[in-house]
C-alpha cells in the first residue's frame, strides 16, 4: 500500500480480511490518513499536517467510518451512494469510506454497493474490513484489492505490550505480561485492553501474575497442574475440592473450564514429544471443550462440571 501511495496508483476499493483484533481497522485509518497527507512522507502519514491532525482528532469529514453491523440495509447503502456524489472538501485528495464488518450487509445492500464499486468517482476510496470474508459475494471481492491480516504471534504481542508499559510507566512483572500475551489468541487489541484495564485497577502498584489471574477470574497453572494430576490418579474428592475452592473465591464453573482448556492447550504444545502425557491431556481437553460448547444451554453448569469430573475419575 505504501508503494501505491508513492506511485499515486490508488485502487478504488480495498478489502481487509482477518480475525478480530489483528489491526484491520487501525491500518485502514492509518492508510486513510496517508492518502490525504499533505506531506506524503514516503507513503506514510507525517502526523503533522492539517489533514493528519484532523484525522487524529477524528474531525476529518473526508474520512467516514461506517459499522455495517448496524447500517446493513439497502437504504443505508443507498444513502452512502448519494453522499459519494459530493467531492472531498478542505483540500483533501480523497473521500474515504471505512466500512467495518462488511459481511453483515444484507444481500440487497451488497447489490446496491456493487454498482458503486463498479463505477466510483475518482476521488472515492472504499476500505472494507471483515472477519468473515466467505460471507461476502464474489462480485464484491473481485472488485477489491484484498489483504489478509494474520493473527499476531505471542512474542510480538509481548514486545508491543512491553513498549506500551515503558511509555506509560506501567510496572508489571515479566510473567504477568507474558501471560497477557498468550491468552488473547493472537489479538493485540484484546491484549492491550486487558493491560489497560489492569493498569487502571492496580494503579500505583506493581502488577504481578496473581493480579492478572484474579482480574481475569482464571486458575493459576500450578493449580491446573495439580488438578490434572488428581484426575490422572482418579482422586475424585481432591479434584472436586479444587473446584470448590475456586468457585468459593467468587468465580464460576465457566471460568474454571476456560482455565483448564487454556492450560491443557499450552501444556500439550509444550510437551509435544511426550506421547503418553499428550494422549491423556488430549482426552481431558476434548471433554472440557465439549462441555464448554454446551455451557450456554445448561441451567446448572456446576452440576455438569461435577458429572464430567466423576466420569473422568471412574
Amino acid at each position: 500500500m505504501i508503494n501505491q501511495i508513492k506511485s499515486k496508483q490508488i485502487s478504488h476499493a480495498y478489502l481487509f480480511c482477518g480475525s478480530h483484533g489483528t489491526g484491520k481497522t487501525s491500518i485502514a485509518k492509518i492508510f486513510a490518513m496517508a492518502l490525504n497527507c499533505e506531506s506524503n512522507n514516503d507513503g506514510e502519514p507525517c502526523n503533522k499536517c492539517h489533514q493528519c491532525l484532523n484525522t487524529k482528532n477524528k474531525s476529518n469529514i473526508n474520512i467516514i467510518e461506517i459499522d455495517a453491523a448496524s447500517n446493513n440495509s439497502v437504504d443505508n447503502i443507498r444513502d452512502l451512494c448519494e453522499e459519494i456524489k459530493y467531492p472531498p472538501v478542505d483540500n483533501s485528495r480523497y473521500k474515504i469510506y471505512i466500512i467495518d464488518e462488511i459481511h453483515m450487509l444484507s444481500s440487497g445492500a451488497f447489490n446496491a454497493l456493487l454498482k458503486t464499486l463498479e463505477e466510483p468517482p475518482k476521488y472515492i476510496v472504499f476500505i472494507l474490513a471483515t472477519t468473515e470474508y466467505k460471507k461476502i459475494p464474489t462480485t464484491i471481492i473481485s472488485r477489491c484489492q484484498r489483504y489478509d491480516f494474520k493473527k499476531i504471534c505471542d512474542k510480538d504481542i509481548f514486545v508491543s505490550l512491553k513498549n506500551i508499559c515503558e511509555q506509560e510507566e506501567i510496572i508489571i512483572d515479566y510473567d504477568a505480561l507474558e501471560y497477557i500475551s498468550e491468552i488473547n489468541n493472537g489479538s493485540l487489541r484484546d491484549a492491550i485492553s486487558v493491560l489497560d484495564r489492569c493498569s487502571n485497577l492496580y494503579r500505583n502498584k506493581r502488577i504481578n501474575l496473581k493480579d492478572i489471574l484474579d482480574f481475569l477470574s482464571v486458575l493459576d497453572f500450578e493449580t491446573c497442574d495439580r488438578f490434572i494430576n488428581e484426575l490422572e490418579n482418579k482422586n475424585l474428592s481432591s479434584a472436586l475440592e479444587i473446584i470448590d475452592s475456586f468457585i468459593d473465591s467468587g468465580k464460576d464453573s465457566g471460568d474454571f473450564i476456560y482455565s483448564l482448556i487454556f492450560y491443557l492447550y499450552k501444556s500439550i504444545k509444550k510437551d509435544i514429544n511426550n506421547k503418553n502425557d499428550i494422549e491423556f491431556k488430549s482426552n481431558i481437553l476434548e471433554n472440557f471443550v465439549k462441555l464448554d460448547s454446551k455451557l450456554k444451554y445448561l441451567i446448572n453448569k456446576r452440576l455438569a462440571l461435577d458429572l464430567l469430573i466423576i466420569d473422568l475419575c471412574e
